[in-house]
Parts: structure tokens; sequence; C-alpha cells
């Protein structure tokens, strides 16, 4: 089932044991276009804020009810590693809230040694403060930055969307694979802000994301994107409008 990111931020989160919290953002690899974690705001019961949750730990997700369940207690939760809101998160963090949940290291597989960026702090989005002059640089440091590439959703949402030949509109929402976790499509505002008009684009066409400029540059003719299907509800596509998506945008669906 595809479904919206918007849609899921209305989600309950419930524990083994309780009720857990709401959704406040999603944490996703630029590299892969895959969801690596929730962001669960737990105020309503412990002041310690923010938590990262995998899809690791779903066991269910109810659309009627809104609810997803998870494999954890409350007390898990509670005395797991929290990120701070004031700093990025790190492949040292993440190894800490991994090794805590006993969940798989995902970027083991693209990095060899899944400890070689440990020491490695990367923004989310990088404060431009942050941003070093290129003749600067440390290609080591670098190469680390550019494997740690976790992005907010809440963040790219705003952010103009670039074709070769100027903007097309902005980030509106991203479209879900509830079982995989993969960002199957965006979906792009190019109606503007009184009149709204949404056609949805592939991951693949992303060339970059630009944090300094919040923007996102695409390899996708305006033609294209001119002509691009429409949709009445972009929570309940069918096989056969993905086909017809795939169809105009010329690339092989991902089912195949």
């Amino acid at each position: 089932m595809i479904i919206q990111s918007s849609r899921l931020e209305k989600f309950s989160m419930k524990a083994t044991d309780d009720e857990l919290g709401s959704i406040d953002d999603f944490y996703f690899d630029s590299d892969s276009f895959k969801v690596r974690y929730f962001v669960g705001d737990t105020r309503t019961w412990f002041f310690g804020g923010k938590v990262l949750l995998s899809p690791e730990s779903f066991t269910s997700l109810d659309v009627e009810e809104q609810q997803i369940e998870l494999n954890l207690t409350k007390e898990q939760i509670k005395n797991s590693p929290k990120p701070d809101e004031d700093a990025p998160v790190s492949r040292q963090f993440e190894l800490r809230l991994n090794n805590y949940y006993g969940w798989p290291v995902y970027w083991a597989g693209a990095m060899g040694n899944p400890t070689s960026a440990q020491q490695a702090a990367v923004p989310l989005v990088p404060p431009v403060n942050h941003l070093e002059d290129e003749s600067t640089s440390d290609p080591v440091q670098d190469r680390i930055e550019q494997e740690v590439s976790l992005r907010s959703m809440n963040e790219i949402k705003g952010y103009e969307v670039h074709v070769k030949d100027g903007e097309i509109g902005k980030v509106s929402d991203f479209l879900l694979d509830h079982q995989t976790w993969d960002i199957r499509y965006l979906e792009i505002n190019v109606g503007g802000f009184l009149q709204k008009e949404h056609i949805i684009l592939l991951p693949s066409a992303v060339e970059e994301i630009n944090a300094l400029d919040k923007t996102i540059t695409i390899d996708v003719e305006k033609n294209k994107i001119d002509n691009a299907p429409h949709y009445e509800d972009y929570s309940n596509l069918t096989r056969e409008d993905e086909e017809s998506l795939y169809a105009h945008y010329e690339n092989m669906p991902y089912w195949k």
C-alpha cells in the first residue's frame, strides 16, 4: 500500500504495554530513498522528548485505527539513546541506537566496515555555518559525510524543485510503501500558493538535494512535468495508476 507521510503523521504509536505517542517526522536515506527512522514524540508521558524508532520494530500498521504497533516496551524506549535536538545525527549515535535495540546495521553493506564513520557527525541538513570552503575541505571527511545521508522529510518539504530549464514547484509530501518503507514518489505542488496542483515524481529522477539553497534538482524534461498524470487521491494509487506513471516517465516499474 502507498501512503502519504503527512497521513502517517496523524497515526499514533503503541508499545507492547501502552500508548507511546505520535509521529513527528521521518528520517530517510537520500541514497536509497528508504525510511530509516520514525521520529516519535513521547512528551505526553516522558519529558525526554523525541526518540528514533526503526521500522524494524514495527509489528503492524492499522490504517483504519491510524495506529502503528511496536515490539518494544515503554521502558525500553524510555531508556534508549536519545538524539540531541541541537546536534546532527552521527554514525556513532546510530551505532549506539542499533546496538541498544539489536537492529541490523543498514549501512554495513554499503560501507563495508560499519565502524569506519563512528567519529563522523553529519547534519541531517547541514547548517550554513558548518559548510566548509571547498579549498579547505578534507577528502576523507567529505567521503564520510557523503556516506551519512539521512534527511528529514519535514525539512525537505517546501524545497524548490528545479529542472534544467527552471523551477517547477515545491515538495509537498512523500508517498511511502508501508511494507518496505521505500519512498516510492515525491509529491510536488506545481500550481503555486493560490492554486494548488500536484504531480508525483520518481525518486530515481533526483540528482541533488541542496540543503544550502533548499532545492532539489531532478533529471526530467519540463514538458514531462507539464504533461504528468494527475490523480484524485495520491494515498489510493492503483497499480494501473502506477503503470501509467512509469510509462509517462519512461522508467522500469519497481515491481518488475
